[in-house]
């Protein structure tokens, strides 16, 4: 199965969207997935003909795996996908902030969390609240009607 898809991703970054240019379709480019692990950025794109950058301190853009980029991730990167139009002119996805101080919580953590707040119990805990009434520090919505 993971050969086929394979196949699927090859076969559209070289052949489909270069085609898509060549009739002048707009197309999403999607932003590279990525993780920092063990220090060190790893990214991948949804097309293997896609390539995966980093911006630097000068302000342009590597790509991920270059030498130009190397060493262990200390601060927050900007991270773009770039992919190669049929007339040469490259396309690129939105840039996305990828924070290596942004700890964020395991499933084991979530789920205990969660169960935590269950034994708390109270209507509040679970999102449910008299009518009428509103958390502190939170503004009712106004109500909308549907003029027919």
């Amino acid at each position: 199965m993971w050969a086929d898809y394979a196949n699927f991703g090859k076969a559209l970054g070289t052949k489909e969207l270069p085609r898509l240019d060549k009739m002048g379709f707009q197309y999403r480019v999607a932003p590279p997935g990525a993780i920092i692990r063990n220090g060190y950025l790893m990214a991948n794109t949804e097309f293997p003909t896609q390539v995966a950058q980093v911006l630097t301190n000068n302000g342009s853009y590597v790509d991920v795996g270059s030498q130009l980029y190397v060493g262990p991730v200390r601060t927050p990167l900007t991270l773009r996908t770039r992919t190669k139009a049929i007339n040469g002119a490259s396309k690129y996805s939105r840039n996305v902030l990828m924070d290596p101080t942004l700890v964020l919580p395991t499933p084991a953590e979530i789920a205990a969390a969660n169960a935590m707040q269950r034994q708390a119990g109270g209507a509040q805990m679970q999102g449910q609240m008299p009518p009428g009434q509103m958390p502190q520090g939170r503004q009712q919505a106004p109500s909308m009607s549907m003029a027919g």
